[in-house]
């Protein structure tokens, strides 16, 4: 249902804290990568004083996009009319407009979308009025769960990418399914990982499982 879809956008896409990314990705100044959620287009990098920043990925004139794909760069320049922003959002050229009257460089940076870090994971969250990550994570329990792990240590290795034909909440159904592993996967990987191996703990709105 489009109107389900839509307003899954509106009450948990635009104003929960979503996972984008890890922090080894934007390891250097001007390190970026794009990303989208829903329709919104989005690019996280890290600034000159050294902080993952995300902001909208639309030029403030037109809409148009300023980052595509990821890698390194001081400058996003819009292809459509030339504006330029640097590493914080800042617009620092827009071309032909020198002498336009009423026109302040200053009150056209790109919108800064709230992110925030933990052990390494890059969270972001589009609802400015939201509450800090911590809150999230504390009342889910995420640090003392995953304490052991020593997330912050971690390092990407490798990173691939699927696109799959179905409801988004299909997909975490089958990921918190164990009970296929031991027969669709049972020439694979299923025999690795014993049913009585996992396990579980609840909290209000969902579980962890190990």
């Amino acid at each position: 249902s489009e109107d389900v879809m839509q307003q899954e956008i509106e009450e948990i896409f635009m104003q929960e804290w979503l996972l984008v990314g890890r922090a080894e990705q934007c390891e250097n100044p001007g390190d970026y990568f794009t990303h989208k959620i829903g329709n919104e287009p989005i690019f996280i990098v890290k600034e000159k004083n050294g902080n993952i920043q995300t902001f909208a990925n639309v030029c403030r004139h037109r809409g148009v996009q300023v980052a595509w794909d990821s890698g390194n760069s001081k400058y996003f320049s819009c292809p459509y009319h030339g504006w330029v922003y640097d590493t914080s959002g800042k617009l620092v050229e827009a071309q032909f407009l020198e002498k336009a009257t009423n026109f302040d460089k200053s009150k056209c940076s790109l919108p800064r979308i709230k992110t925030e870090l933990w052990e390494g994971f890059i969270f972001i969250n589009f609802d400015d009025g939201c509450k800090p990550l911590m809150d999230s994570l504390n009342k889910w329990d995420f640090p003392r769960v995953y304490e052991p792990y020593a997330m912050g240590r971690l390092k990407m290795a490798n990173k691939f990418e699927m696109e799959i034909g179905c409801n988004w909440k299909f997909l975490n159904e089958n990921l918190t399914d164990i009970y296929h592993i031991a027969v669709l996967h049972a020439a694979t990987f299923g025999p690795y990982q014993p049913l009585e191996g996992y396990r579980y703990e609840r909290f209000d709105g969902g579980y962890h499982g190990r």
